[in-house]
């Protein structure tokens, strides 16, 4: 008689990962349906929106005006400054 063997850990580690992936793209989607009007009019608005990892599996969000004058560098030249 041939006897087979498995290791519960490996399944059991399997079964873990599995439910954690199922648990995040729940909460990924909850926060996706919770943020869903403030993203649309903050990108109605030229606004940026961005995603961050949260606690627990859910997303954050970063809102952000896209502003031309911010995020430029002064020209340098060799005139002194005043």
């Amino acid at each position: 008689m041939t006897q087979i063997t498995t290791t519960p850990g490996a399944d059991q580690a399997g079964l873990l990962s599995s439910a954690t992936s199922w648990l995040r793209s729940q909460a990924t989607a909850l926060s996706d349906k919770a943020h869903a009007g403030a993203d649309e009019q903050a990108r109605e608005r030229g606004w940026a929106v961005t995603n961050q990892a949260g606690r627990l599996g859910f997303t954050t969000r970063s809102y952000r005006v896209h502003d031309p004058r911010f995020g430029r560098l002064p020209e340098l030249t060799d005139e002194p400054a005043g």
